[in-house]
């Protein structure tokens, strides 16, 4: 086995080679050009085209594009050698960290509703095969054959119509993305007016919930003194806050409201306390006002993370589910009937084992190996199934990365994501080989 995984481990940048050679082509002789694209020639945002000609002549220069196909792969292959997949045409930021970041949302859709397929499907395709012509089979039978056959993003706009709508139906789950907006809402903590004096403006107030404190602003309101400075203190449960200190100077405009924005990021808990307090007070008196504002914004408690979490991701999940367990449910049901019919299951009803034993034990770990060939095409099938999930639930996972880079022709983004898959799919079928010899260790891999 390990010639055997070496050899292939060896062909595996041959593969990829050309299949980067197909991808790349493609997308350089496909319709369309970026830098028109970038630029929006053709939308009427360019007043000249001589100007636009020269915009484009500039971008395809400063992003190689003006040289020979040949020449671009080659500069291309050269970079990704060094895992440098270039920058993105968009916004210039580099592809590979587009991608990572990305890719732990597309990773956690397709991990769950890959862990969920063979879950359910298998023992959905033993039952069947156990109980082949019962009326619950060909109930089921029919239940999956109807999955199958229905399309995601019909079934995606179905959920969103039926499930997450409030005025006619049910407004039983979010619409878009992977978390509440309450989580990345800012909140404002005002409080004053206050007199304008050394000691205490406020202490003792409790934050409601966990989260960080973003910026801390004073404001010194009209009041009767002409000119005048105050230094505004904050601590947060006992502690002073990092950049929570604000310095006012009513000299600088006049009687006009004051403001000096500043960052104070730092996290409480629910219940600490938030105390302010005013100090070097100079040409002010009681009649001078200060106002505080402290801008927060809630993180969530691991269970409300996990809670809310899954609530986003119920529909997204069973939209990519559906169809890959009908089709591994049948394809078990298929591998174990032809399995239970052969001369050693018979030879072990003979021996009087019940029946469950002789297919659990004797004839399950072979009705597996076909499901296990299904490794390889399914995990590169679920990327791309979920392009269309993500855009239609609007995840910004890498399903809808590619789907922008494709309408943008975002042509470094759309070369990384597609290399990325084929390397997927090849070690999918490695993978598939081997869990062959695990399965079933009178198979040898040479």
């Amino acid at each position: 086995m390990r010639t055997y995984i070496l050899k292939r481990l060896m062909l595996m940048p041959i593969t990829l080679v050309g299949v980067t050679l197909i991808i790349f082509c493609i997308t350089r002789l496909a319709p369309g050009d970026p830098a028109a694209a970038k630029l929006g020639v053709g939308s009427g945002n360019m007043g000249s085209q001589d100007a636009a000609k020269e915009l484009i002549e500039k971008f395809h220069k400063d992003w190689n594009l003006d040289k020979p196909i040949p020449v671009q792969y080659f500069l291309w292959v050269k970079n990704m050698a060094k895992l440098d997949f270039g920058r993105s045409y968009k916004d210039k930021r580099p592809v590979a960290d587009k991608i990572i970041e990305r890719m732990p949302v597309t990773v956690t859709l397709n991990f769950i509703s890959f862990f969920l397929i063979y879950l359910i499907a298998i023992p959905i395709g033993i039952f069947s095969a156990v109980f082949k012509g019962s009326f619950v089979d060909k109930v089921m039978s029919f239940f999956l054959f109807v999955l199958y056959s229905l399309p995601n993003f019909f079934v995606a706009t179905l959920c969103i119509l039926y499930f997450c709508n409030a005025e006619q139906y049910w407004n039983w789950f979010p619409v878009t993305g992977l978390k509440s907006d309450k989580y990345d809402a800012d909140e404002i903590l005002r409080f004053g007016p206050f007199a304008a004096t050394n000691g205490d403006l406020k202490s003792g107030f409790k934050m409601p919930y966990n989260g960080e404190i973003l910026e801390v602003r004073a404001s010194l309101l009209e009041g009767g003194s002409d000119a005048g400075s105050i230094e505004v203190f904050v601590e947060l449960d006992g502690v002073d806050l990092d950049g929570g200190r604000v310095f006012l100077d009513s000299s600088m405009a006049g009687r006009q409201v004051l403001g000096n924005s500043i960052s104070a990021r730092s996290s409480f808990q629910e219940g600490d306390v938030l105390d302010l307090e005013a100090g070097a007070v100079s040409g002010l008196g009681p009649a001078d006002q200060v106002e505080v504002e402290v801008k927060v914004v809630r993180r969530p408690s691991f269970l409300e993370w996990l809670l809310d979490r899954l609530w986003h991701l119920v529909l997204p999940v069973l939209c990519m589910t559906y169809g890959g367990l009908a089709y591994i449910s049948r394809q078990q049901r298929g591998a174990m009937l032809e399995v239970i019919r052969q001369d050693y299951v018979r030879t072990a009803r003979a021996k009087g084992l019940s029946e469950w034993t002789v297919v659990l034990k004797h004839a399950l770990r072979n009705a597996l190996i076909p499901i296990i060939t299904l490794i390889a095409t399914l995990l590169p099938a679920m990327i791309a199934g979920s392009v269309i999930i993500e855009q239609v639930f609007t995840i910004r996972g890498l399903g809808k990365l590619s789907f922008d880079a494709i309408t943008g022709r975002d042509y470094n983004v759309i070369l990384a994501i597609f290399t990325m898959s084929s390397f997927l799919t090849m070690l999918g079928i490695l993978v598939a080989d081997i869990l062959y010899a695990v399965v079933n260790p009178t198979i040898k891999l040479r």
